[in-house]
């Protein structure tokens, strides 16, 4: 249950017109809102406040977890990602996040694969021509995005950009949709799919064997560790559906790891 009156909520957000900042926001990225709209019609991405803050949609708390966990794995192997607050905002619970955007740098999002979505097997071949630099972001994100069953990585939100001429990852900010325990889950992003399987993770930790560290450390964490970084930091008791949800995956996890040590 989240505590609805606790201080660490936000209430003191300016109120503003959304739809005309999200107008003037796609405007100066030069994008379309289309690219930020799901298939079924639904705004899914974050919305510009004036102050300097994105918030997303309104969340249930199982998805907030997802994203408080998330960040904390982030944190846990160096990933970059930002700080979350929660917002109640007209009896609305939404995540807050500061706008990590400059204005000087150039933002991209990868086109996801249409064909490798259908194909269901293991493809490695466009991370494999990256940069090592940025090979190494993208190593920490999938052992993240495997260890959670983050199963919508698509190219809208694993945003990159272009710092020096060389490429890196935006800070990671969507993880709602994970620990939907799936016995043949596969992971998809622009640039892999994965079946999580032993036979398949341990082809890519032979393939990519700087990446096993990642995995190691990820993949060996308990219900309980997750369980306190949510509930030491935000208003938040889990309960024991979503606590559930966590060990189904992650007893699967510790079997895969357990077999490719």
């Amino acid at each position: 249950m989240i505590d609805l009156t606790s201080d660490k909520i936000r209430t003191d957000v300016i109120r503003s017109n959304f739809f005309n900042e999200d107008k003037l926001f796609f405007e100066k990225l030069n994008i379309t809102r289309k690219s930020y709209t799901s298939p079924l019609g639904l705004h899914i991405y974050l919305r510009e406040l004036s102050d300097g803050y994105y918030y997303a949609k309104e969340k249930d708390e199982d998805k907030i977890c997802n994203e408080i966990v998330g960040r904390y794995l982030c944190n846990k192997i160096g990933l970059e990602t930002t700080d979350l607050e929660l917002l109640l905002d007209d009896d609305k619970l939404k995540i807050v996040t500061p706008n990590y955007r400059k204005q000087n740098l150039k933002y991209q999002c990868q086109k996801d694969d249409a064909d490798k979505l259908f194909r269901h097997q293991y493809d490695i071949r466009r991370l494999s021509i990256l940069p090592k630099a940025y090979q190494k972001e993208q190593f920490k994100l999938i052992s993240i995005d495997m260890m959670m069953e983050q199963w919508d990585r698509s190219g809208k939100n694993m945003e990159e950009v272009v710092i020096d001429g060389k490429l890196h990852l935006t800070p990671v900010i969507d993880f709602e949709n994970s620990f939907l325990y799936n016995k043949y889950f596969i992971y998809d992003n622009p640039y892999v799919s994965i079946p999580k399987d032993v036979e398949n993770i341990d082809m890519f930790l032979n393939d990519f064997p700087e990446a096993y560290k990642y995995f190691l450390e990820i993949f060996d964490i308990e219900v309980e560790e997750l369980t306190e970084c949510i509930e030491s930091n935000y208003p938040i008791k889990v309960d024991n559906e979503v606590k559930e949800e966590y060990n189904r995956t992650i007893s699967k996890n510790q079997k895969i790891l357990k077999a490719i040590r």
